[in-house]
């Protein structure tokens, strides 16, 4: 009984510190559908590859760390599960990003959007959000049992 009360206990950190970096990421998602409809667009469009690399890496290898580890212990008994899925994910949408990024950075010498466009092509908000909502699905489980 408190094993079980402790893990929810740890869930549920987990989860809302997953959720409170998430939020930023939601909300640049939302002036990428709405631009026109939104304040700010023109300041706010240029940082978001900057911000969202800076919030996922916590998300990514440590809130994720876990999926990580599992994922290598599967890969170590020559199967797969879950953990194997999300870590192939949400590494290629990070490495992916990251690469492009870097192009992006030799190419233009800026970190940021250019005239106050966003960068394209960066996924950072894929694989620290999928990572967000299983630890949501990891949390609620753990409370129901």
């Amino acid at each position: 009984m408190e094993s079980q009360h402790k893990e929810t206990k740890t869930r549920r950190t987990k989860m809302r510190r997953s959720v409170g970096l998430s939020i930023p990421m939601v909300l640049f998602m939302l002036y990428d559908f709405f631009p026109a409809q939104l304040p700010w667009t023109k300041q706010i469009m240029p940082w978001m590859a900057a911000i969202s690399l800076l919030l996922t890496i916590p998300i990514q290898f440590g809130i994720g760390k876990t999926f990580l580890q599992g994922a290598r212990s599967a890969l170590r008994m020559k199967t797969a599960n879950m953990f194997t899925l999300i870590s192939i994910g949400t590494l290629v949408a990070f490495i992916y990003s990251i690469r492009h990024y870097a192009v992006f950075r030799y190419q233009t010498g800026s970190l940021l959007g250019l005239d106050g466009e966003k960068i394209i092509g960066i996924y950072f908000e894929v694989a620290g959000l999928l990572i967000t909502f299983v630890t949501i699905g990891k949390y609620l489980e753990a409370k129901a049992k």
